[in-house]
């Protein structure tokens, strides 16, 4: 059962509700053996498909867990590579009232009397990150 996919999962779930339904059909005194047998078997494949769906959650969080790190180790080197200097520059106008937001940490004055706005690579990288994250939890 590694690696099963959503459709094996399904099947599963399938099969399980058939089997309870038939116990309950047979759950009378002259069909209890029966309906006992079919109780168990559901069981097994209720535990089954716990099993399944525990995998599933531990790969998804592994893979969750992946990007989140790649990320950050990305944001670093990008923040190391660029410190000092700006990533992007941009007009005044089209980065107005967060000027200062998108300099920090590292672009905190500006030098060289550049006109414009200057964007920071940890900045940058934050409001990417921050773009990711919607994107991947929508």
């Amino acid at each position: 059962m590694v690696g099963a996919s959503g459709g094996e999962l399904g099947r599963l779930e399938k099969e399980l509700g058939g089997l309870r339904q038939r116990a309950r059909q047979l759950n009378t005194p002259d069909t209890f053996a029966q309906s006992a047998k079919l109780s168990r078997k559901a069981k097994k494949l209720e535990k089954e498909i716990k099993s399944l769906k525990a995998r599933e959650t531990a790969k998804a969080n592994r893979l969750a867990k992946a990007v989140t790190i790649s990320k950050w180790v990305l944001t670093l080197c990008i923040t190391v590579f660029y410190w000092g200097r700006p990533l992007l520059a941009l007009e005044e106008r089209q980065c107005w009232p967060l000027q200062r937001s998108l300099r920090w940490p590292d672009l905190r004055a500006d030098e060289d009397g550049a006109a414009g706005c200057r964007v920071s690579a940890f900045a940058f990288c934050l409001l990417v990150n921050n773009v990711i994250n919607i994107l991947w939890n929508a």
